[in-house]
């Protein structure tokens, strides 16, 4: 029996020197294992990567879970701790949500489709094919642009990773670009993913707007983002605020330009207007005898049905329970109301 052990363990020992003595054995790739060649032939998977740019957006009425950067300090929705905002106790430690790591990795997988995309054969074999792989390319330009953006009024100036996708070799340690660059570089992303994306997404063959693809890009959520980047470009914050002027990278680059320009005004009104002249949207407005009662009801009915009316870019579901929640007045135990 301890000789017929002793064989089966030489035998064993000698396939796998065996094996790893084979050239370029431990590079062999198992056959289940996905590439991005696979991804980027395939037009499902293809479609699906696309998806994946878009999971990132933050959901605004998710709150005040993910604490966005467009909360209120008036806000109620207290009752969870999250008090931070309003005790001045933020720091740069505990500010919520830290978004750094995943906004970048979503702006990683966007350059990844635009290295790739243009391989899908699949796709360019349809009927309009090569027009709607330019439109999935521009939706992933522009989220690339907006992930920036998001973490630019978060964050301040940012690291801008250029157009190749990096790998996980390469040096991450890169300094930020200043602001004004930051800037540069997503309004010109977002203004060459503009012609290619439709004024208003269509159903096949119907010419109706198919709701189905409600949050898709659009030319007019383009032009609203581009006009509130414009906006903050122009604000004392980022127009020559002297404060700021010790704000350098360790090469000493000055990271917010300190000198004012009033022509940020005129760009930023330009395009509002660009955007209001669209003639898409409507002030939401209800109508009664007693002016107050009617500034009340539009404010409080624009979340039931005035959106259809302001809303520019919407999303199919949210998370709006939560804000109903939050928001509402303590009750005795100091938690918040339910609704």
């Amino acid at each position: 029996m301890k000789n017929m052990l002793f064989k089966s363990l030489v035998i064993v020992i000698a396939a796998c020197a065996f094996s790893a003595c084979k050239k370029g054995y431990p590079d062999t790739v198992p056959d289940n294992i996905t590439t991005l060649k696979d991804i980027f032939t395939n037009r499902a998977m293809t479609e699906q990567w696309l998806a994946r740019c878009y999971n990132n957006i933050p959901d605004l009425w998710d709150q005040p879970y993910n604490n966005t950067p467009e909360r209120s300090d008036r806000r109620t929705g207290l009752c969870l701790g999250n008090t931070g905002i309003n005790s001045g106790a933020i720091t740069a430690d505990n500010a919520s949500p830290n978004t750094w790591n995943s906004y970048y990795q979503t702006i990683r997988y966007c350059a990844i489709f635009l290295k790739n995309a243009d391989q899908n054969k699949e796709i360019l074999d349809q009927p309009e094919g090569a027009q709607l792989l330019t439109q999935y390319k521009a939706e992933a330009r522009f989220l690339r642009a907006y992930y920036y953006w998001l973490l630019m009024k978060q964050y301040g100036p940012v690291v801008l990773m250029g157009e190749e996708p990096k790998e996980s070799s390469d040096n991450f340690q890169l300094p930020r670009s200043p602001w004004d660059e930051c800037v540069a570089y997503v309004i010109a992303e977002m203004d060459k993913a503009y012609p290619d994306v439709p004024v208003v997404h269509l159903a096949p063959n119907t010419g109706a707007e198919d709701m189905s693809q409600t949050g898709r890009i659009t030319k007019p959520v383009i032009a609203a983002v581009k006009s509130q980047v414009l906006l903050f470009h122009a604000s004392p914050l980022f127009n020559g605020n002297t404060d700021m002027s010790d704000f350098k990278n360790k090469d000493g680059a000055q990271l917010f330009n300190q000198t004012y320009d009033k022509e940020r005004w005129k760009r930023a009104a330009d395009a509002a207007m660009d955007v209001i002249k669209m003639n898409r949207w409507e002030l939401y407005k209800v109508a009664d005898a007693n002016p107050f009662t009617a500034a009340y009801l539009a404010c409080r009915n624009v979340y039931f049905d005035g959106y259809l009316k302001e809303g520019i870019w919407l999303r199919t579901n949210t998370a709006y329970g939560t804000w109903e929640r939050h928001v509402c007045p303590r009750s005795s135990n100091g938690n918040a109301g339910t609704v």
